[in-house]
């Protein structure tokens, strides 16, 4: 998928994981370190939190330790609460570390992807199959 796809579809799982997006930040270029601006309202404490969210869509390569602290620079000047990055590919061990520094920072591989896919069932539809046993095919 296009890098402006995998945008949209990012946009779209975190819509389903309770974030309400706004214009801010959609652009595809010159988006100012971010692909979407919006807001979590957590029901239970009555709290809302900006979120900020960055996409990368790599053939191969990882996000690395440049990439998140570019992102939080970006989250500094939309004064997230926190920020999701979200990539197909995988983070650097150094990515990760620098995650944890400052401002929080989620982090979504390619795995967290498909898991999230599945349990939010995001542009998928699940399918029930059956297997005959024994009984069926015995005389």
């Amino acid at each position: 998928m296009s890098p402006a796809k995998f945008e949209q579809f990012s946009r779209a799982l975190l819509t389903k994981m309770g974030v309400e997006f706004t214009n801010k930040g959609v652009q595809v270029s010159n988006d100012g370190g971010i692909d979407g601006y919006g807001y979590h309202v957590d029901a239970d404490d009555f709290r809302t939190t900006r979120v900020v969210i960055q996409c990368k869509r790599f053939n191969s390569n990882p996000v690395s330790e440049p990439d998140i602290n570019q992102f939080l620079g970006a989250m500094n000047k939309y004064q997230a609460d926190y920020g999701v990055f979200i990539t197909n590919s995988r983070f650097t061990n150094k990515a990760r570390e620098a995650a944890r520094e400052g401002t929080p920072i989620t982090l979504i591989d390619g795995n967290d992807l498909i898991r999230l896919v599945i349990k939010y069932e995001l542009y998928i539809t699940p399918v029930t199959t059956y297997v005959l046993d024994g009984f069926y095919t015995e005389d």
